[in-house]
């Protein structure tokens, strides 16, 4: 179940075994709301699905719930954009880590991940910031199914046995400072604290890998069946759920596209918190590849600096010609004739 606050942008998805499971956890949002908000909800919008049709528990609270109509989705047309982009983001984590697709689950609830970027829809502010009013912490982020070493529990261990398991990471718990990790070798999913990540690696890309080149598809197999304790996960995806807050209009027919107006507290907080963001920068890991100008243009004199070609080209330009006799305004002209810029935007590269 995908709810999500039009105001903000902001997502929060629930994983679900049973439609029945959708009364309980829409009651327990709409306290979770009041308290952490300290707001109440004042419309409810969804699709036509039985288990949205909570006439007494909407009544109750003053919320009015809205329904679109039979074959118009455009009418929730927020929340089902929204299904597709966490559904592009849980594609390309499940992609990347080689996890089998068992655990489709944990790469869905990565939508923390989406609330931190930064949307155009908000002039260009991530969905937290504008719920929050924080910046987010990028240093807090891991790699969906990247190896991981947990270290293992001093009961039940010997003198001689391992001081850690490998494992590979799968998401966070709220309300807990530890990492929901998978062990390669007993299958079994925990949550621990003490871990050492290498993001670079992906164990179950190499179990893949071995397979093809070994032409052996019993090991594939036999790794699927590793996984059927959990099958019961793999369901219909869930329903969708849309939530907008105090000051839309109770229109059904409104896609809620209208320009949103940032409060000036969000500006002034990002404001102040610049000072902090610039930390990050510094755990970034930057490129230590040389720069240097493509192939194609070794035989073109399009820079003035051209020390550095000058030992990798046999024959450089510069030995036989010279911009000396130009004039300085009329040097910037020639040597924009035979740059390469690279585009920044769609638009400049059609151009």
């Amino acid at each position: 179940m995908t709810i999500i606050d039009v105001y903000s942008r902001y997502t929060w998805v629930f994983p679900l075994k049973q439609k029945t499971e959708v009364v309980k956890i829409l009651e327990n949002f709409v306290v979770f709301i009041q308290t952490q908000f300290e707001t109440a909800i004042k419309v409810i919008r969804s699709d036509n699905e039985t288990e949205f049709f909570m006439t007494n528990s909407f009544i109750n609270k003053g919320t009015i719930h809205q329904t679109s109509c039979v074959n118009t989705p455009q009418q929730n047309s927020v929340v089902e954009r929204k299904h597709g982009h966490l559904l592009n983001v849980a594609r390309a984590l499940m992609i990347q880590s080689h996890l089998p697709k068992i655990y489709w689950s944990y790469s869905v609830i990565h939508v923390h991940i989406i609330n931190m970027l930064l949307t155009p829809v908000l002039n260009y502010f991530s969905p937290r910031e504008m719920l929050y009013k924080t910046s987010p912490d990028f240093n807090q982020l891991k790699v969906f199914g990247s190896l991981c070493y947990a270290s293992t529990l001093s009961t039940n261990r010997s003198k001689f046995d391992s001081r850690t398991s490998k494992c590979v990471f799968i998401g966070f718990k709220k309300g807990t400072k530890g990492y929901i990790l998978l062990n390669i070798q007993s299958r079994q999913i925990f949550l621990y604290r003490n871990v050492v990540f290498y993001k670079h690696i992906f164990p179950y890309q190499r179990v893949e890998d071995t397979s093809n080149e070994t032409d052996s598809p019993n090991i594939h197999d036999q790794n699927q069946n590793l996984f059927t304790e959990d099958e019961t996960i793999l369901n219909k995806p869930s329903q969708v759920i849309f939530i907008p807050c105090d000051n839309i209009e109770n229109n059904v027919n409104d896609d809620h596209e209208s320009n949103i107006q940032i409060p000036e507290e969000v500006y002034s907080h990002r404001d102040q918190n610049l000072d902090e963001n610039h930390e990050i920068t510094e755990f970034i890991q930057m490129s230590t590849r040389p720069e240097r100008p493509p192939e194609y243009l070794k035989d073109y004199h399009y820079n003035l600096n051209v020390s550095n070609t000058s030992s990798r080209v046999k024959y450089p330009l510069n030995s036989i010609l010279s911009y000396n006799k130009l004039s300085p305004s009329y040097k910037p002209f020639v040597m924009s004739i035979s740059s390469h810029v690279e585009p920044n935007t769609y638009s400049e590269a059609m151009k």
